[in-house]
């Protein structure tokens, strides 16, 4: 019975409370207390929140803050609290959390939330975390907190000085900004209305394209009366542009026209000098073809013109001519030495007639252009291998040959003594001579 009394007052401390229907007024302090035992942060926030009691709801409230705080020990798990702090708006309760929480973390997530000016320059100033203070002062918009933390902060966290000073840098500019946009489109309309006074029409159209940049930037900021103004006087000057260009006479258009001409033409010969110093044959096709397009559209040409163009159109389908020749030339020696090389790589002889016909061919070749001084050593090279291949063989034929001799008696005397696992061998090594020979082009009689 004693456990049972024992076990059963547990079970009631430790429950969460009914306070709608309390059974005595000695009751209350007992609730209160069980309040301030509770653990649960959403039960907590929806008691300090809601409940009729307002008892109740300051224990809870009290709770509430302590546990998200970390004032308890054990704390509550970290990540938990962090989340509910990035649920919260209520301001007083985040500032709270922003100035009592144990932990960096927890005091962080709740100033990136806090937009009390105040709560947020104390922070500032007074965290003992540099990244919590630097986060406070990134938040700061108010001036008047702004130049406190200026003020306070001193030495005592750099970053956090120059955070607020550049602040109010930026305050200052954003202050500042009408004034300064109602004096330049003041400025803009003022220059605009003087395009067009002294008719310099060419200069005022390009003064015009500065404007306009000029006052894109400013555009949208300006008011009504301002926009209006601009629009006005900009349509104003182009149509005393538009009537000075309708003005010109036609014959001064035709005379614009032959320079415009005439220019072409001197670009188009001009730009056939460089056609000599391309060496990419494609390349240098794909620009003649550009000029003769370009110089067929323009009509018919003055004579002097005309013989400038051809002169030095034919240096350029010369320099193609022989960029040409240097290309077939590369690639009959790229193919030539791809069999060189082809029949270098195997150790065996090179049939006679294979390699004669190789070396003879490459003498027929035409050299290389001076760019191809790789490809001419390549050839050089493999062109020696060759021959020092083929004098080789002929070394090597020559020696066997010599040999054959006393190999024939040899033979000889094994097939008459009936001697044939003597005689195969010997078979075999004059067929190899003999083989050797005709590879390499001796004769054989």
């Amino acid at each position: 019975m004693i456990f049972t009394r024992f076990f059963s007052r547990r079970r009631q401390a430790t429950a969460t409370p009914d306070i709608a229907k309390p059974s005595s007024a000695a009751e209350g302090p007992r609730h209160l207390q069980a309040y301030r035992r509770l653990t649960n942060l959403e039960e907590l926030r929806t008691l300090a929140q809601g409940d009729t009691n307002a008892e109740i709801r300051e224990a809870a409230a009290a709770r509430y803050r302590q546990l998200l705080c970390g004032q308890e020990a054990p704390p509550l798990d970290l990540e938990l609290r962090k989340a509910e702090v990035v649920g919260l708006k209520d301001q007083s309760i985040l500032a709270h959390v922003a100035a009592e929480a144990r932990e960096a973390e927890i005091r962080m997530s709740a100033i990136e939330h806090l937009t009390d000016q105040a709560a947020l320059a104390d922070r500032a100033l007074g965290d003992a975390a540099t990244a919590v203070r630097a986060a406070a002062a990134k938040r700061l918009e108010d001036r008047a907190a702004l130049e406190r933390v200026a003020r306070g902060i001193g030495k005592k966290d750099k970053h956090v000085y120059r955070l607020a000073h550049t602040r109010l840098r930026e305050l200052a500019e954003r202050e500042g900004r009408p004034a300064r946009v109602r004096a330049q489109c003041q400025d803009l309309c003022a220059k605009l209305e003087a395009l067009g006074r002294f008719e310099n029409w060419s200069q005022d159209r390009a003064l015009l394209d500065l404007l306009d940049r000029q006052w894109t930037e400013i555009a949208e900021e300006t008011d009504q009366d301002g926009r209006d103004r601009y629009t006005g006087e900009r349509a104003r000057f182009l149509a005393a542009h538009e009537a000075h260009l309708q003005s010109q006479s036609s014959q001064v258009a035709l005379a614009e026209a032959e320079t415009s001409n005439h220019s072409a033409r001197e670009a188009l010969i001009t730009a056939l000098a460089p056609c000599l110093a391309i060496s990419d044959e494609a390349l240098l096709c794909e620009r003649l073809q550009e000029i003769r397009s370009g110089w067929d559209t323009l009509g018919q040409p003055p004579s002097a013109l005309a013989h400038r163009y051809q002169a030095a159109l034919a240096a350029a389908e010369s320099h193609q001519e022989a960029l040409a020749r240097e290309r077939q030339s590369h690639l009959a020696l790229s193919a030539w030495l791809a069999q060189a090389r082809e029949a270098l790589d195997h150790s065996r002889p090179i049939e006679h007639r294979r390699l004669t016909r190789l070396l003879s061919q490459v003498q027929d070749l035409p050299p290389p252009a001076g760019s191809d001084q790789e490809l001419l050593v390549a050839v050089t090279d493999a062109r020696a291998q060759l021959a020092d291949r083929q004098n080789r063989q002929h070394r090597h034929a020559e020696q066997r040959l010599a040999q054959a001799s006393d190999k024939v008696a040899e033979l000889e005397a094994a097939c008459v003594a009936g001697e044939l696992k003597r005689a195969e061998p010997l078979f075999q090594s004059l067929q190899a001579a003999i083989d050797a020979a005709t590879a390499s082009g001796l004769p054989l009689a």
